[in-house]
Formats: C-alpha cells, sequence, structure tokens
C-alpha cells in the first residue's frame, strides 16, 4: 500500500489500527506501530553531543539568515539578492523543525520520526546550503553590475554589506556543521525495539 500511495506515505504500512473496548463499553481505535525500529548504534554520550550539537548549529543558522536580511539597509532598490536570501530562510525553518524533532535520549525510534528528525534536518540543511551559496552568487552579481554602472544600487558597499557576508559565511558554516552531525549517526533496523536505550 505505502509503495502504490507514493513518497509521502511510504511508512502507512508500519502501523495498522486496532479496535478495543474502553471502560465505558464503547469500542476505540488506536495506532500501533509494528514496523522495523530504527536502533542508533552510537554510544550514549556520542549520540547526546551529536543532538547537542545539531540543535546549536541549527540556532546559529536561523539566527545567522535573520540576521543577514536585517543587516542590509532599506530602500532596498536593485538589491535583488535579498529575495534569494529570504527565500533560504523555508530550508531553514525545515532543518530546525529536524532538529526539533530529535530524541532527548538515545532510544529506537519509528521510521518515520527518524526521517522527520535526523534525515529531514539533514537534507533541508544540504538544501539550504545551496541556496545560501546561490544567494552570495546573486550577491557578488549585484555588485560587478554595480561598480560597472550598469545598475543603480541604493548606497556604496558599506560595513552592513561586510555584516551580510560574515552572517551568509556563519550561517553555511552552521550548514555544514549540521550535515556533518546528522551524518555521523549510525543505526540498525530491526523488527522490534530490541536496542534499549543506553
Amino acid at each position: 500500500m505505502g509503495k502504490i500511495l507514493g513518497r509521502r506515505y511510504r511508512f502507512v504500512d508500519d502501523y495498522k489500527k486496532k479496535v478495543y473496548v474502553g471502560s465505558n463499553g464503547k469500542s476505540k481505535q488506536k495506532i500501533i506501530y509494528i514496523g522495523q525500529w530504527v536502533c542508533p548504534l552510537n554510544e550514549k554520550d556520542a549520540f547526546n553531543r551529536i543532538v547537542l550539537i545539531s540543535r546549536i548549529a541549527a540556532g546559529v543558522l536561523l539566527a545567522a539568515v535573520i540576521a543577514a536580511m536585517l543587516v542590509v539597509p532599506l530602500p532596498l532598490d536593485h538589491k535583488w539578492y535579498m529575495p534569494v536570501t529570504a527565500f533560504a530562510f523555508f530550508p531553514i525553518l525545515y532543518a530546525v523543525m529536524g532538529v526539533v524533532a530529535m530524541p532527548q535520549k538515545k532510544k529506537p525510534m519509528e521510521r518515520m520520526k527518524f526521517q522527520k528528525s535526523f534525515e529531514r534536518a539533514k537534507g533541508a540543511a544540504a538544501f539550504c546550503l545551496v541556496a545560501l551559496g546561490i544567494a552570495l552568487l546573486a550577491w557578488i552579481v549585484c555588485w560587478i553590475l554595480a561598480f560597472t554602472g550598469v545598475i543603480t544600487v541604493y548606497g556604496a558597499f558599506s560595513v552592513r554589506d561586510g555584516a551580510y557576508l560574515f552572517c551568509m559565511g556563519l550561517a553555511a558554516a552552521a550548514c555544514f556543521v549540521l550535515i556533518r552531525q546528522t551524518k555521523q549517526i549510525k543505526t540498525e533496523l530491526r523488527d522490534n525495539s530490541a536496542c534499549k536505550p543506553e
């Protein structure tokens, strides 16, 4: 069924409905997990360190991009690299959602929950890195055209532009850290929750 419904529902076969009679005598439904468990193989301390560093990196990433969008003075005029920077904000939020969904401690995880935490954070951070690269390229092109007189940019190159570059560099570094940390998670699929939390 999961294969028929497509990627969005690829974990649908991991769950089934169980009907039971409640204390009030009425029948109720409960969703139970019947799929394989994703068991982290990292040591407890290593796992906790990965989660902690990932959360710090996600916070730095979010703060850096917000700062980058705030340091450029208005009106923007022909500074059309800013919309590209703003576009990077959405995968950043997606990455933050993945980091927030990471478990507080090492434990077996349902496949969908692992996908929505570690895999989501890694994929969104990679996409964000590409978006930041495009924004930086747009910034370079914008100022090349400004210096050659092709377009008119409001204001000259200033400390604010240097701050913008610093924030973008910091955001890119945070993406690298987040990708690196999530790649360090080693897992094994098991048919039950045999891998108990340490």
